[in-house]
């Protein structure tokens, strides 16, 4: 055990008014500690307040709304205590509770000031996330943090489907800023919507400049991961064009903007284009605009990983639909990409429909070497009379996270499932009554044991486990247990749209965990 180690098991002792105190006193404990409380900072608040003259205002003190009032003349005050912090600054969030800026004065001369000083030289990533409109867009924040040192800047949002956008004059003043400040960039994620306006807030990022776009794909080589609205560039066919240009483009993430795009069946990019793609994530495109950027990208990609959410807003039939998947979409996925690994679709449906899979679709996915498959809003066709289970679990028998929420099997299917040999990762529907109707499983239908001991995560929807008495809990826990004798992670299945475990899911989990390692250690697998 080293010196930080012991620091950090005292302080675990102290409250926060003595680990103050002790940072006064002790130059050890300075110098070890500071480094790592610095590394990772929530919100502006807490490093402009190392300003001096700083004020900080809280609107009947509610923590979140903070009022920041720089000292007037920046290029006069003192930034000595400020940047012995900041140097130790490795990952900022911002507008991530309880530090949310809500309003900021002299915000042109803080961006004046930004640009030829830099505030946080060791800073490797920027991660923005929600915010209200009235307040200073996350993305102009970039302006005032960016440094040469950031690889990373990303958007995160608890709403899937509720992405935050910013302006086109905004993107390009951006856009200029990262091809001079941040020249190592790796991963970035910038959302576009043509229909918005620029913040008032934002004097000093309004750069009327259409070709902002074309000039940083040009400039920036480093870029592995970008995730985008098709507008970036002013229309899809333009930003696919633009993307296909970075020699290291690893991950493309592209939304759309929700404005129809009518997407040409042919989109023609460069020969040579996407050299390095692997990953292709398209979301919220009309299915026709869906397959024509699939067909462009996979004429050039070498792609092991799609994801596939597509709006059927349109309201299309539910023959049209099922048609679409099954002599569209997933033949066109199976010629043109034979090596696919890591496949997920989702219908974006309305009401109470879901996809029909028919079996001769799923045996073409059969044949690709997946090892994680998701299928959401959809169920198997009965073509063959056999229960969905039956059918899955000799078609994949290599597949290591199969992903089908919306299949709802019971006992005995589950059974069928567990005789899948690398099976690490299952998220299905149970039918919990039918665990207590069964009886347990006969010995001459035992799943081989060197197959037993794969299994590592069951998700599923255990809200529906409230419904149950306790002694049928156990019962189900004790099924379980029967096709999987070690310990296993069970985990609610989240929505698409709302991926936030709320607390009453967590404990609901927790307990039932308790409960199976309770089981597990009253259990001895024969050998």
């Amino acid at each position: 055990m080293d010196n930080l180690d012991i620091i950090n098991l005292v302080v675990d002792f102290l409250s926060e008014k003595e680990r103050a105190r002790l940072a006064l006193t002790s130059k050890l404990f300075f110098t070890l500690v500071m480094p790592m409380a610095w590394r990772t900072v929530l919100g502006a608040t807490q490093l402009f307040k190392l300003l001096p003259g700083m004020k900080v205002e809280l609107p009947r003190g509610a923590i979140g709304t903070e009022t920041l009032y720089l000292p007037p003349k920046l290029q006069c005050v003192s930034f000595k205590r400020f940047r012995y912090y900041a140097k130790f600054v490795k990952h900022l969030y911002l507008f991530k509770s309880p530090t949310i800026v809500h309003q900021i004065n002299k915000w042109s001369d803080l961006l004046d000031y930004t640009s030829q000083n830099t505030l946080l030289p060791s800073l490797v990533s920027i991660t923005l996330n929600t915010y209200w409109p009235e307040s200073v867009s996350h993305f102009a924040w970039i302006a005032v943090f960016c440094s040469p040192s950031v690889r990373h800047i990303e958007a995160q949002t608890l709403v899937r489907r509720n992405i935050p956008m910013v302006p086109n004059q905004t993107t390009s003043g951006i856009l200029k800023i990262l091809i001079n400040r941040c020249p190592n960039l790796e991963f970035l994620s910038i959302f576009v919507d043509p229909k918005l306006r620029p913040s008032s807030l934002e004097p000093g990022l309004l750069k009327d400049e259409s070709e902002c776009a074309a000039l940083f794909f040009d400039s920036n080589k480093s870029i592995r991961n970008l995730a985008c609205t098709s507008a970036m560039a002013g229309h899809c066919h333009k930003t696919l064009s633009l993307s296909s240009r970075l020699p290291q483009l690893r991950s493309l993430q592209m939304y759309s903007t929700g404005q129809g795009e009518d997407i040409a069946p042919d989109i023609p990019l460069e020969t040579g284009g996407f050299p390095t793609l692997a990953e292709l994530h398209l979301f919220d495109f009309l299915p026709s605009a869906t397959l024509s950027i699939w067909t462009s990208v996979s004429a050039l990609a070498r792609l092991t990983h799609v994801e596939l959410e597509i709006d059927h807003s349109t309201h299309d039939q539910d023959q049209v639909i099922h048609a679409f998947y099954n002599m569209k979409l997933i033949p066109a996925i199976c010629t043109r990409a034979p090596n696919i690994t890591d496949l997920s679709i989702r219908p974006i449906i309305d009401g109470d429909s879901y996809l029909q899979i028919d079996i001769t679709t799923l045996e073409l996915l059969s044949a690709l070497p997946l090892q994680s498959l998701t299928c959401a809003r959809s169920c198997i066709g009965h073509q063959s009379g056999e229960p969905p289970a039956a059918v899955l679990a000799p078609l994949f028998p290599m597949i290591k996270i199969l992903r089908w929420p919306d299949l709802t099997i019971t006992y005995t299917e589950l059974h069928q499932l567990a005789s899948m040999q690398h099976l690490k990762h299952l998220s299905v529907g149970l039918d919990f009554e039918s665990f207590s109707d069964s009886s347990p499983l006969d010995s001459a239908k035992a799943i081989p044991q060197d197959y037993l001991w794969k299994l590592r995560v069951l998700e599923s929807d255990f809200s529906k486990i409230d419904f149950l008495s306790p002694a049928k809990v156990r019962m189900f826990l004790s099924r379980i247990k029967e096709l999987w004798p070690h310990l296993i992670d069970f985990r609610q299945n989240l929505p698409f749209d709302y991926p936030q475990c709320d607390s009453a899911a967590n404990e609901r989990v927790s307990v039932l965990n308790e409960m199976f390692k309770e089981i597990l250690s009253n259990f001895q697998p024969s050998i």
